[in-house]
């Protein structure tokens, strides 16, 4: 979430390792969809088990 609202920590770290701040909501996007894959395949994983 602080990607998508610019919070002050998020800005100073895009800051500091170079990355455009206008860059923040495509990366945030990101990691919300690498979080739903990972806990699909979690779900997955739980469900081949539980056959």
């Amino acid at each position: 979430m602080a990607d998508y609202t610019r919070a002050d920590f998020a800005l100073a770290n895009s800051v500091r390792v170079g990355v455009p701040s206008s860059w923040l909501p495509v990366l945030g996007t990101l990691k919300v969809a690498g979080t739903l894959g990972l806990l699909l395949a979690i779900a997955a994983l739980a469900a081949s088990f539980a056959l």
